[in-house]
């Protein structure tokens, strides 16, 4: 099953459930669910469908993110585990956020999947995507080092 199969069928699983829903409230003489407010609830399922997919299957590729973000400025007194760090430590950042929305083509889906990763650690996926995004971001910021040494 690809990711918009997925999708679709936890949308088709979505839909039924608000008929269940809307059912309940008119033979209990309430109000129907807004259109926006199902809107919604579609929107936020696709959302998630689309991160659990990726979770499972794959995450795109990260060199573009890490392309999209600053380099971080370089303390030489730091060591590689720290620099590396500190290189992680940017996937808990709006800026990171803000880099996958320009460049990833389903950004909200990727984003909770990364927020989830941070919260349970439980996706092989989204850890391989954040650590070889740390990598490269790690790698195009040691490349800017230049020591000043005496020969």
């Amino acid at each position: 099953m690809d990711a918009d199969n997925h999708v679709n069928h936890c949308m088709t699983v979505a839909k039924n459930f608000i008929n269940i829903v809307q059912d309940l409230r008119m033979e209990n003489e309430l109000n129907d669910l807004s259109d926006t407010t199902c809107d919604r609830i579609m929107k936020h399922v696709a959302t998630k469908a689309r991160a659990a997919f990726m979770s499972s299957h794959g995450c795109p590729d990260p060199a573009p993110v890490a392309e999209e973000m600053p380099v971080l400025a370089v303390d030489l007194g730091l060591s590689c585990k720290q620099l590396f760090q500190e290189a992680y430590d940017t996937t808990k950042t709006e800026e990171f956020f803000t880099a996958i929305r320009s460049v990833v083509a389903e950004p909200d889906a990727l984003i909770y999947a990364v927020k989830m990763w941070h919260k349970d650690h439980v996706s092989k996926n989204v850890e391989e995507f954040l650590m070889n995004y740390a990598n490269i971001l790690y790698a195009k910021r040691v490349k800017n080092v230049h020591m000043d040494i005496d020969l």
